[in-house]
């Protein structure tokens, strides 16, 4: 499914992901290698993660 958008390519995705999560205190770098694509990596500080467990999967 494509869609489009006026902001495609321009890093502002990204960009606006960054703030928000510079706001929780969770940090996001790149990672990727030259030519073999894009890689992100957040990582989420101790504490800042909950698992839910939902009868419908268990």
């Amino acid at each position: 499914m494509k869609t489009s958008s006026r902001a495609n390519n321009t890093g502002m995705g990204l960009f606006l992901i960054s703030e928000i999560l510079e706001l929780t205190g969770i940090p996001i770098t790149e990672n990727g290698t030259y030519g073999a694509g894009v890689r992100f990596e957040m990582r989420v500080p101790e504490g800042g993660w909950r698992i839910i467990c939902d009868e419908k999967f268990d």
